[in-house]
C-alpha cells in the first residue's frame, strides 16, 4: 500500500514537472493578443504605445523582444540617427542570445532571430552600412532557408525569405557570380510568390503586402493592377502611417502628385504617431510641380529643420536652388547651390542626382532653361497640360 502511493506520488510529481516543462516551453513563444496590438501600433507607427503594452510580458517571451526590437528599429530607419543605430546593434545582439537559448524545436526560434538581423539590415542599409548590411542579410537568408528544410509547412518563413529571394533575383547578370559563390538562390517571381502567401496571414500580413508593393512598384515595373492594389492597401489601412507613407511615395514616384495630395491630407498629427518629416519633404514636392514656389519653399525648409539625418537632404537644397532660380533671386539660389555640396549624402537617388548636378555646374558653368526646368517638374507631377503650354 506504501508502495502504491510512493508511486502514485511520483507519478504526480514528474506529470507536474513535465507540465512545467512544457508549459515554459510553450511560453518562450506566446503571440498572444497583447503582444499582436502592439506589432499592430508599430505597424501603425505609434511605437510609444506598442513599448507600453509589450512593456506588459516576460522578458523572455521571443514574441515580446522581437516586438521591442521591431520597434526600435522602425525609429532609427525613420530619424537615421547614428546614436542610436549603436544601440540597435547592441540591442539586437543582447535579443538574438536571448532568443538563441529558446525553445530550438521550435520554428519561431530561426524565424524571429532571422527576423531581427533583417530589420538591422534594413536600417544598416539606410545609414549606408552597406556591407554589414549584406552580413546581415546573408545571416538571415541562412537562418531561413534551414528553418525552411525543417518546418516546410511554417508559412511565416516567407516573409522575409520572399523578399530576400527578390532582391537575390534582382542582382545583376554580371553580379550574379557573387550570389552563386555566396550560395545564394532565389529570383524575383518565386519572392514575390511567397510574399503573397505571407500577405494572408491574419496578423502579419500587412507587412508581407507593404514589402510586396513596394518591390512591385520599385524594383519591377509598375502596372494598373499594383495600382489599384496599392490604392486598396491605402484606403484599408488610414490609420497606418506606414501604408499612407507606401501610397504617398510611390504616388510621387508614379507621376501622380493629385493622388499624394489626397493621401497627404490623412496622416495624423500627434495622437502617438511617430513624426515622419518626410511627409513636409512629399508636400514640398508637389507644390514645386505646382509651380507654387512659396509653400513649396517654407516645406522643403520645414524639412531641413526637423529631419536631423541624411536622406533627401542634398535634394532638398537642389529643390530650393531651382525655387530662387526660377524667381530670380540669383544670390540666394547660389547660397543654396554651394549647400548641395556641403551637407547630407550621396545615398538616395535623388540626392546622387543632386549631387551630380552641383559637380556638372562647377565643371560647365551652365544652368537649365527655365521653361524647360519647369516643364520637367509639372511633368514629374502628372501636370501634363501645365509642362505642354
Amino acid at each position: 500500500m506504501i508502495v502504491l502511493k510512493f508511486h502514485r506520488a511520483f507519478s504526480l510529481t514528474v506529470i507536474f514537472i513535465l507540465s512545467s516543462i512544457m508549459d515554459g516551453l510553450a511560453q518562450d513563444f506566446d503571440f498572444n493578443t497583447n503582444l499582436q496590438n502592439a506589432y499592430n501600433e508599430i505597424t501603425k507607427l505609434r511605437l510609444t504605445h506598442a513599448k507600453q503594452l509589450s512593456g506588459k510580458e516576460s522578458p523572455n517571451n521571443g514574441y515580446k523582444i522581437w516586438v521591442d526590437c521591431l520597434a526600435d528599429a522602425v525609429n532609427v530607419y525613420a530619424s537615421e540617427n547614428e546614436a542610436e543605430y549603436e544601440k540597435l546593434v547592441d540591442k539586437v545582439d543582447d535579443a538574438l542570445d536571448v532568443i538563441d537559448d529558446l525553445d530550438t524545436k521550435a520554428p519561431q526560434q530561426r524565424q524571429l532571430r532571422a527576423e531581427l538581423k533583417f530589420y538591422l539590415a534594413l536600417v544598416q542599409m539606410k545609414l549606408g552600412h552597406e556591407t554589414k548590411a549584406g552580413m546581415s542579410v546573408m545571416s538571415a537568408y541562412k537562418l531561413l532557408e534551414e528553418n525552411k528544410k525543417l518546418f516546410p509547412n511554417y508559412t511565416a518563413n516567407y516573409k522575409i525569405l520572399g523578399v530576400i529571394h527578390v532582391l537575390i533575383g534582382s542582382v545583376p547578370e554580371n553580379y550574379r557570380w557573387i550570389t552563386r559563390m555566396l550560395g545564394l538562390k532565389g529570383n524575383i517571381d518565386q519572392g514575390i510568390r511567397e510574399l503573397e502567401i505571407a500577405s494572408q496571414d491574419k496578423i502579419t500580413g500587412f507587412e508581407a503586402k507593404f514589402f510586396k508593393l513596394f518591390i512591385q512598384s520599385y524594383i519591377l515595373p509598375i502596372n494598373d493592377k499594383v495600382r489599384t492594389e496599392v490604392n486598396d492597401f491605402v484606403q484599408k489601412h488610414t490609420d497606418s502611417e506606414l501604408a499612407l507613407f507606401l501610397g504617398v511615395a510611390i504616388s510621387e514616384k508614379d507621376n501622380k502628385s493629385d493622388q499624394a495630395w489626397k493621401i497627404l491630407q490623412k496622416v495624423q498629427n500627434g495622437n502617438g504617431y511617430l513624426p515622419l518629416p518626410i511627409f513636409d519633404f512629399y508636400t514640398a514636392e508637389i507644390y514645386l510641380q505646382k509651380g507654387n514656389y512659396t509653400k513649396a519653399e517654407s516645406y522643403y525648409q520645414a524639412y531641413l529643420k526637423k529631419f536631423k539625418g541624411h536622406s533627401f537632404i542634398k535634394d532638398s537644397f537642389y529643390k530650393l536652388f531651382i525655387i530662387n532660380y526660377l524667381n530670380n533671386e540669383s544670390q540666394q539660389a547660389n547660397s543654396f547651390l554651394q549647400n548641395i555640396n556641403q551637407y547630407g549624402k550621396k545615398l538616395s537617388e535623388s540626392d546622387k542626382a543632386a549631387q551630380k548636378f552641383y559637380d556638372n555646374y562647377i565643371k560647365m558653368k551652365q544652368l537649365p532653361n527655365k521653361n524647360l526646368l519647369q516643364a520637367r517638374l509639372a511633368i514629374d507631377g502628372g501636370y501634363y497640360k501645365e509642362a505642354l503650354s
